[in-house]
């Protein structure tokens, strides 16, 4: 299992987001994997609409209570990708984790629930969620409990739940936000609306 076990982010991760636009909502996927292409795939994403850009470029479509699913696919770190959401409010999880990957799901949206819990699944399965409102006591085995010494689950809010989720997912991942994670090319993709139908 990589990770960086315990280390800290240079920067605070929600303040990072917000400074680039993402105060109204965020929905951020953490996937094992190294090409955004097949997982553009699986997300059943139009071929044609792929797009080679930089983050403010893909801000231009950034509406996030729209119907229309646009993603922004790209490395994360060694042996995980991110899926960004720039665009619409759902997708399809499950279908990224098929084959034993793990995948982590830190979602905010200002304007209904605020924080989402912080969601982990893996082959094809929810397995554990950490509530916005965890108190840092964690079951024996979880694999949050593992990454999460010194993170104090004692302040409640959004903007501290978020950098406390955040922060756990980039220990896992073996990499937190920076600069240079924002100012990094990857894909944009639409899904089309019938996707899924």
């Amino acid at each position: 299992m990589n990770g960086m076990g315990h280390g800290s982010p240079a920067e605070d991760q929600w303040d990072l987001l917000v400074s680039h636009g993402f105060g109204t909502r965020f929905s951020g996927l953490w996937v094992e994997g190294d090409d955004p292409d097949e997982i553009a795939r699986r997300l059943r994403a139009d071929p044609e609409s792929r797009l080679e850009c930089d983050l403010p470029t893909a801000m231009r479509w950034y509406q996030p209570y729209s119907s229309t699913e646009i993603v922004w696919i790209g490395a994360h770190a060694p042996g995980w990708m991110h899926v960004l959401s720039i665009s619409g409010s759902y997708l399809e999880e499950y279908v990224l984790t098929v084959g034993g990957r793990r995948l982590f799901r830190v979602e905010y949206d200002r304007l209904v629930d605020g924080v989402h819990d912080l969601d982990y699944f893996h082959n094809g399965r929810f397995v554990e969620e950490l509530s916005g409102f965890c108190e840092g006591e964690m079951e024996t085995g979880s694999i949050f409990d593992l990454y999460s010494m010194g993170l104090d689950f004692s302040h409640p809010g959004d903007e501290r739940m978020m950098s406390t989720f955040l922060t756990l997912v980039g220990r896992v991942s073996g990499r937190f936000i920076d600069r240079r994670w924002l100012e990094a090319t990857r894909v944009l993709y639409r899904i089309p609306d019938d996707a899924w139908d």
